[in-house]
């Protein structure tokens, strides 16, 4: 569908949620902050209340513009399904995947569109990413404390990519073209599948990376004890180490393997993976999109 007034620089943003309207209220109202005005939002409802999830969206009415559809999955299909029955609805040149428990700083597509425009042989452009944790208590989501995530990060490599997930979704703004030339996302994994699908988009062309301010905003929930304080790693190690799977450090002419964290990987000479996904630990948040 193309939208209203539809041109070369409209995004399709991608919003996966299940059964967390406190969080995907606060999505929502994230996308509409965008001072980048030229988006279509794809909500998909992964087996979550479809009632709950269609209240929130007709109370936005007015402030869509025409600009929004929601797709209802009866049972969850999982997060990479969820992200590829959007992209294939939808038909605008950009991409965004903004789940329901992230945020952006509201010139994240202003800047993201602005920077593929201008580099039309980059598959992707990553941005700097802060993390920040939180509790929800109630009816409210209390911030705890923040931080940035691989501060030391100024540039997104193949090597960097095979050895851990250097920019999670919420950061990312794909070029449609070249997330279909890569086959979208593996429907075959049940966490993780942002991770290989950016090494193959990484071997398809170089990805970029806007490393001045931090422009999208990772959102964690810990448990009772923050998850540094039970590991005596920074919180940075932790997301990176629960949420990444990693890879040969470097390119081999044979095939090799690796597993770190919950997370195997294979991959070939040609940058081409297969990955076995575990279950995200470390959070309150049984759902998937946590």
């Amino acid at each position: 569908m193309h939208v209203h007034g539809h041109d070369d620089l409209t995004v399709d943003i991608v919003m996966r949620t299940k059964d967390r309207s406190l969080l995907l209220a606060r999505a929502l109202d994230d996308v509409l902050g965008q001072t980048h005005r030229s988006w279509f939002l794809t909500v998909v409802n992964d087996g979550g209340d479809p009632d709950a999830v269609d209240a929130l969206v007709a109370a936005r009415s007015a402030a869509w513009d025409g600009r929004v559809r929601v797709i209802h999955h009866r049972e969850s299909a999982g997060m990479e399904a969820a992200a590829n029955a959007a992209i294939r609805a939808s038909e605008n040149p950009w991409i965004a995947i903004h789940d329901d428990d992230d945020t952006w700083d509201p010139r994240f597509l202003e800047r993201t569109v602005a920077w593929l425009a201008e580099h039309p042989d980059a598959p992707a452009v990553g941005v700097r990413t802060e993390i920040v944790w939180e509790r929800i208590e109630g009816d409210r989501v209390s911030e705890l404390s923040r931080e940035i995530f691989l501060p030391e990060l100024t540039q997104v490599t193949l090597a960097q990519l095979l050895r851990f997930n250097c920019c999670v979704p919420i950061s990312l703004l794909y070029r449609r073209t070249a997330l279909e030339a890569v086959g979208l996302f593996d429907e075959a994994l049940a966490v993780v599948g942002d991770w290989e699908c950016n090494v193959r988009l990484a071997v398809h062309g170089p990805l970029g990376f806007l490393a001045d301010e931090p422009l999208a905003f990772w959102r964690q929930r810990p448990s009772t004890t923050p998850i540094g304080a039970r590991t005596g790693r920074s919180a940075t190690a932790s997301c990176v180490s629960r949420s990444n799977a990693t890879a040969p450090a470097s390119l081999s002419t044979s095939p090799a393997s690796s597993t770190i964290g919950s997370t195997s990987c294979i991959a070939d000479s040609t940058g081409s993976t297969t990955a076995s996904a575990a279950s995200r630990t470390d959070t309150t948040d049984s759902s998937p999109y946590g």
